[in-house]
């Protein structure tokens, strides 16, 4: 039973960091098309082909580089991850005392008494691996090392970031398919907004925070993403217009 629920522990902290990446390119790309389809909208003067184009160009470029982006993050966090385990490895081996005294004042850190701590340390010593292992978890915070695991959940991660991020571009970008002018615009913020109003609640559920207050901050920052990105394209449209003679 306790194997059990130390198993549904793993699984619910694996899905967790799963979470991070399907949120942050959700949220990421509802927020950039909705500013851009507002701006090209804005610039364009409603011109549909021209804020599809941008839009599905936006979510293939997006999608590529947060994939990539999320990829190389992690192999960098594996790498610097597997020197320092190795340092630790090393050290365990060759300076065994260097690696009992940084686990005993880890153990005295949390809140073992010095002899319990010493008791506990003399135990693990009697592996040098075991010793090596306990000395990079508690003195140095690191993991294991780099791990075929490892490379699979960095793959998988950069699936799920540049999937999520397609998701949400393409979101703002469906009305202009069926809706021309204003309705367009009003629809993909609309959209936009549900997006992450949805994902804000989610969050907030699965956080323990306030769904609803969580909700709400997201949808704001939707609004004000897609108001800023209008008046952006507004205003450079007005300025391309005085700068441009009319005819020849």
């Amino acid at each position: 039973m306790a194997l059990v629920r130390i198993a549904q522990a793993r699984t619910r902290i694996e899905r967790g960091s799963r979470v991070r990446e399907l949120v942050f390119g959700l949220q990421d790309a509802l927020l950039a098309t909705v500013g851009l389809v507002a701006g090209v909208d804005g610039a364009t003067q409603q011109n549909n082909k021209v804020v599809i184009f941008a839009g599905l160009s936006h979510l293939v470029a997006g999608a590529v580089s947060m994939g990539a982006g999320e990829y190389l993050s992690s192999a960098a966090q594996r790498r610097v991850t597997a020197a320092a385990t190795d340092d630790a490895r090393r050290i365990g081996e060759a300076e065994p005392y260097v690696a009992q005294e940084g686990v005993m004042e880890a153990l005295q850190g949390e809140g073992l008494d010095r002899a319990s701590a010493y008791r506990v340390v003399e135990l693990v010593s009697r592996s040098r691996g075991a010793l090596a292992s306990m000395f990079q978890a508690t003195a140095l915070g690191v993991g294991t090392g780099e791990g075929e695991g490892e490379r699979r959940d960095a793959v998988l991660g950069a699936l799920v970031m540049a999937g999520s991020f397609a998701v949400g571009a393409i979101l703002p970008v469906i009305p202009y398919f069926v809706l021309h002018g204003a309705a367009a615009l009003i629809l993909s913020i609309a959209i936009a907004c549900a997006a992450i109003f949805g994902v804000g609640a989610a969050i907030g559920r699965l956080s323990a925070d306030n769904p609803l207050r969580a909700a709400l901050e997201f949808s704001a920052v939707a609004l004000g993403a897609g108001g800023i990105g209008y008046a952006a394209g507004l205003a450079i449209s007005a300025i391309a217009g005085h700068q441009v003679p009319s005819g020849s």
